[in-house]
């Protein structure tokens, strides 16, 4: 597949588990290298049928906030509600980040619905106070 986009290697999307299912649908991710999670988002896209591509979907984006996660962490995002947490894994050493996203149905009963892992890169934010322009658009 051709992306002119980097792939992202730090982080692992593995995917939806229990889709359609009030209270367990979450979408799975493993953290491969000590990074800050800020970095990235989870974005909501339709799949097409004809290229199988993603297409995102308007107002469909979760920003866990930023905060470090270490290699061999996992992070959990529900879609439903539930109190965001950190619990220690089996292994004693990882990390289980339970996330939840407040969605008031399940979100991949569809199948053409599929999470995508962005990396942020950018930010612009808006200056305080009305804008300084010279003129009004008419």
């Amino acid at each position: 597949m051709t992306s002119f986009i980097p792939a992202i290697n730090e982080i692992r999307l593995l995917g939806v588990f229990d889709a359609g299912i009030p209270g367990k649908e979450r979408v799975v991710l493993k953290v491969e290298a000590d990074i800050d999670i800020g970095w990235y988002a989870i974005i909501l896209s339709s799949k097409t049928a004809s290229t199988g591509h993603a297409i995102p979907i308007r107002d469909s984006m979760y920003w866990v906030g930023s905060g470090i996660v270490s290699a061999n962490d996992w992070i959990f995002l529900f879609t439903g509600s539930g109190t965001k947490s950190t619990v220690p894994a089996a292994d004693g050493k990882a990390k289980l980040f339970l996330e939840y996203w407040g969605r008031p149905q399940t979100i991949f009963h569809d199948p053409r619905i599929i999470p995508v892992l962005w990396r942020l890169s950018g930010i612009v934010v808006e200056r305080s106070g009305p804008p300084q322009t010279p003129f009004l658009p008419k």
